[in-house]
């Protein structure tokens, strides 16, 4: 496998041992970290640059100058409360040589990516009841909302303040996740983005490019997805 996928709530990382070369940009903020003793050279409108780290704010144009390096890619909501000093990736000890789920985790919350503390109990509910949905488009916020005992204003700000997303953009990423499933079982595009919610795979594969800059079948192929 060229690729290590580890998918989370809103972000979604990336190992792997290639750097897309093509011009691109995607909605996703980007966090690139090589793992070699190379350094990642790469262009935007701006110049080039070459750094160890790399910070992309959404729809920021970009390409990699060089293919071949064995890196770190976090795509992160582009709508997240996160927010980053490319200067503090610099200062962690990344102990990141053994990639694994674990090590993952630790350098997310090193960033700040993930927490330990306990979420509130009526946001973990509602994780429950939205996997409990076959279908996410049939998730009503009122309906939601009665479930937990919240009006739709304050879950929708409560659910931004604990989890780091919107509601609606959280949705989302459920759905990548379901497509994800889908597509491990070896399923065509077009039931992948049916078992996800989508309304079919144009729509799906639209969302999934403008999200980070590769189509499903790029990013599918050669590909191995590790969820939490």
């Amino acid at each position: 496998m060229n690729r290590k996928i580890y998918l989370f709530d809103y972000f979604t990382v990336i190992e792997s041992k290639s750097l897309n070369v093509e011009f691109h940009s995607h909605i996703a903020q980007q966090i690139s970290i090589s793992l070699d003793s190379c350094p990642l050279k790469y262009e935007t409108e701006d110049g080039v640059f070459e750094e160890m780290a790399v910070y992309l704010p959404s729809l920021k144009k970009h390409r990699f100058l060089s293919e071949a390096c064995h890196n770190l890619n976090i795509l992160i909501d582009d709508e997240a409360s996160f927010k980053l000093d490319p200067k503090v990736i610099e200062l962690r000890d990344l102990e990141l040589q053994d990639i694994n789920h674990n090590s993952v985790e630790k350098f997310l919350k090193e960033l700040g990516l993930l927490s330990d503390n306990e979420m509130d109990q009526r946001i973990v509910k509602l994780f429950d009841i939205i996997k409990s949905y076959e279908n996410l488009d049939e998730i009503k916020l009122k309906d939601v909302a009665t479930k937990v005992a919240l009006s739709e204003s304050r879950l929708l700000h409560l659910f931004k303040d604990e989890v780091g997303v919107t509601f609606r953009k959280y949705i989302l990423w459920q759905k990548l996740k379901r497509a994800v499933e889908a597509q491990a079982q070896g399923r065509s595009i077009t039931d992948v983005a049916i078992a996800a919610g989508f309304s079919d795979s144009a729509h799906f594969s639209k969302f999934f490019k403008q999200s980070f800059g590769l189509s499903p079948k790029e990013i599918f192929k050669n590909s191995q997805f590790i969820q939490e």
